[in-house]
């Protein structure tokens, strides 16, 4: 298991301050459109609580979790609510959900790791439930030099990424997108998918 969390955790107030204002409004757009109004959405994954920030006031329910201790204490004071500290592979909910958030999230888990993940996050969601996946653009599984884990993935290595698991059956690809970075400065290009849980 990587420890990517705890360095996340470590400079959290840099990471809070380069990401909470970042402008995903095309995402949001993108995801919502498959959860009903008012419906569950777990936010995997919440850093500074950004994002639950959002779907709240959108008027959606949010179950909120991140491993790091120092940004759920920031984010549960943004979002006037409790956010869940564990880690993604902890994560035990059934048929619970009508979404699951994941942006630039969990690839940060060993691929291995990963897989197990998105089983939970499969059994987590309602039928017709959606689950938003976010990495970057690539095809290298790799540590970066401050020590963070990413699994790359193109739509081609996710989508059999996704169909090597037969304990995924029902999930449906409904969209999928690429694009640049939304940070200033930054150019890394990211690769995001939009699932389905059908039956």
């Amino acid at each position: 298991m990587n420890n990517t969390h705890e360095i996340f955790d470590e400079s959290y107030a840099d990471y809070i301050m380069r990401t909470i204002n970042v402008d995903y409004s095309e995402d949001y757009k993108n995801f919502l459109k498959y959860i009903k109004e008012g419906g569950h959405i777990l936010d995997l994954g919440c850093g500074s609580g950004r994002d639950s920030f959002h779907f709240k006031k959108m008027g959606y329910k949010v179950t909120a979790i991140d491993g790091g201790k120092e940004l759920c204490k920031f984010a549960s004071n943004l979002i006037k609510q409790p956010v869940k500290c564990m880690l993604f592979q902890d994560i035990n909910f059934e048929n619970e959900f009508d979404g699951v958030w994941a942006m630039a999230s969990i690839h940060h888990l060993d691929k291995d790791e990963l897989k197990n993940v998105i089983e939970k996050v499969y059994n987590s969601l309602k039928v017709g439930g959606a689950f938003l996946f976010n990495a970057r653009l690539g095809e290298r599984e790799y540590d970066n030099k401050l020590g963070k884990h990413f699994c790359e993935f193109t739509q081609k290595s996710f989508r059999q990424f996704i169909k090597e698991n037969k304990n995924l059956k029902s999930f449906k690809f409904k969209d999928e997108f690429t694009r640049g970075d939304y940070r200033e400065g930054r150019d890394e290009n990211w690769y995001t998918a939009i699932l389905v849980k059908t039956k």
